[in-house]
């Protein structure tokens, strides 16, 4: 399975929820051992669907979808989609990742542009924070993932 990816370990999982969700965990864990405990904050994007565990829900962007579950976990912050912009301002030294999908699903069935995505990948690289890419819904799109069609190197 190694040999087949761009990982060096793999992680089973049962559904999208629970691969973003241990991907979310994991990325949280990772900055704590790395850069100390200040670095938690999630940036994820209005009107995305990562799953309906508590964790995934909230990186969601929906509020409709997580209002009713608070307290909600803390330190997610959520930017406009296809919008670097709006990323950039969110984006900084405390923020441990950015989860997000290339193909929005919920929101429409948006596809990220190359820009966009190149300039994720910019900030991540610059604020030491993972690049999580949640293909649960759209990687049967292509081999390997959307992900490819961008030629873009992601985290998880």
């Amino acid at each position: 399975m190694i040999d087949a990816t761009f990982a060096d370990r793999v992680f089973f999982c049962n559904s999208g929820a629970e691969a973003n969700e241990a991907a979310l965990k994991l990325a949280r864990k990772f900055a704590h051992d790395r850069y100390g405990s200040h670095k938690s904050g999630i940036v994820a994007f209005k009107n995305a669907f990562h799953g309906r565990t508590l964790f995934t829900v909230s990186a969601g962007g929906q509020p409709a979808c997580s209002q009713d579950f608070a307290p909600l976990p803390a330190d997610i912050r959520h930017a406009a989609y296809n919008d670097i912009n709006s990323a950039s301002a969110l984006i900084d030294d405390s923020t441990c990742a950015v989860i997000v999908e290339p193909i929005q699903g919920e929101g429409g069935v948006v596809p990220a542009s190359n820009a966009f995505l190149q300039g994720l990948r910019e900030l991540c690289n610059r604020h030491n924070a993972l690049l999580i890419f949640d293909e649960s819904t759209n990687r049967r799109r292509a081999h390997r993932g959307t992900v490819c069609l961008y030629a873009l190197r992601r985290d998880a």
